[in-house]
């Protein structure tokens, strides 16, 4: 056992990893670490943190003789740049590869498309890691540095180019700003496909659009009888009193013409009601 520990120990100062330590003896990587704190040994003491203060001290050194930064130092030494320079952070590096998403080759007017991947909505995905899922939310909270604030709390396009990320193009507002954008802009129900409208594709003539509009519109329900309820209470006393007499008609007839078939159905609600 003792042997085992001290292989262990110059296995990690030598640089290996506790993770492939762990499968070369068969024991798990907190057993590793558990034989380490026991020897007095830290990551310090490995390989890997000796590996960086080697490098670390190779950038100062170059630093210093050509007189030039650490970024690209660490770069003429071949290494990568973000592990050495102490103002990178992780957010940082975030907006870079965020930026790197996003075409602006069209200038600082035109609309900078997200060339990431998409919402089922048309909006760009940023992905997890980022300020916000959303693309233009995050290039809005990068771009100013903050959330939107509370009483504002949605990202509008004024482009009405839902994967737009151009700072310029954003700006913030409640609820009710946008759905009165989205109304404006004729991006309601009928143009997103929820009810009728002229769209390329589409079959109906201009006639027959403008009908089912009509009809849409739950104060023409009752004139355009949809919606049993509604037109019963449209109509006056007459009214009804007609109807009543022109179904009684029409139920005597049906009756008239196959007295066996009514009789039939009669009975088999009553079995039912039984």
């Amino acid at each position: 056992m003792e042997e085992r520990n001290w292989a262990i120990i110059r296995a990690y100062k030598a640089g290996d990893r506790a993770e492939d330590i762990a499968g070369r003896y068969g024991i798990v990587r907190q057993r590793v670490y558990q034989v380490l704190r026991a020897y007095g040994v830290g990551r310090r003491d490995s390989g890997a943190h000796a590996r960086r203060e080697r490098e670390v001290q190779a950038i100062d050194g170059l630093m210093a003789k050509e007189g030039i930064g650490r970024s690209t130092a660490a770069r003429a030494l071949g290494l990568p740049v973000h592990s050495f320079d102490p103002s990178t952070t992780r957010e940082d590096r975030a907006a870079v590869r965020f930026w790197k998403r996003v075409d602006s080759s069209g200038g600082p007017d035109a609309c900078w498309p997200w060339t990431g991947p998409y919402f089922p909505s048309g909006y760009g995905s940023a992905g997890k890691g980022y300020p916000d899922q959303y693309a233009h939310r995050t290039a809005f909270i990068l771009s100013r540095g903050r959330r939107p604030a509370p009483e504002k709390p949605c990202v509008l396009h004024s482009c009405d180019n839902p994967p737009c990320c151009n700072p310029k193009h954003l700006w913030e507002g409640t609820q009710a700003d946008n759905s009165h954008d989205r109304d404006a802009k004729s991006r309601d129900r009928f143009s997103r496909g929820y009810g009728p409208v002229r769209r390329p594709g589409f079959k109906h003539s201009e006639e027959t659009i403008e009908k089912m509009r009509r009809a849409w519109n739950p104060k023409r329900r009752a004139a355009s009888r949809r919606g049993y309820r509604a037109w019963w209470g449209s109509l006056t006393p007459e009214q009804k009193e007609a109807h009543r007499v022109k179904c009684a008609a029409a139920s005597q007839a049906a009756i008239a013409l196959d007295p066996q078939g009514h009789s039939a159905k009669i009975r088999a609600g009553r079995a039912v009601r039984s």
